[in-house]
């Protein structure tokens, strides 16, 4: 076994805006994608377009947010955690 560490480099000028075709909080768009209809309104979750901090780039074309979010959930699995819409 092993193990990897990455450094990130967080902008706080990226977290409120973004560039044209750029956008932050993957995993938001990736629960919006996953989660079931009953779930985001169980979590009153709206549509990103609606969301402060987004701007308006919702999707991008080359990622699915749907397989994102079951691969969220599947790493999840890997620690024996479960997040709230995650089988």
């Amino acid at each position: 076994a092993g193990a990897s560490v990455e450094t990130y480099l967080l902008e706080r000028s990226r977290v409120t805006r973004q560039a044209e075709g750029e956008r932050n909080y993957h995993i938001f768009y990736q629960l919006l994608a996953g989660a079931s209809a009953a779930e985001r309104q169980r979590w009153r979750l709206l549509p990103a377009a609606s969301a402060p901090y987004v701007s308006g780039c919702v999707s991008v074309p080359t990622l699915d947010d749907a397989a994102g979010y079951a691969e969220f959930c599947e790493a999840l699995g890997t620690f024996d955690a479960k997040a709230p819409g995650c089988s």
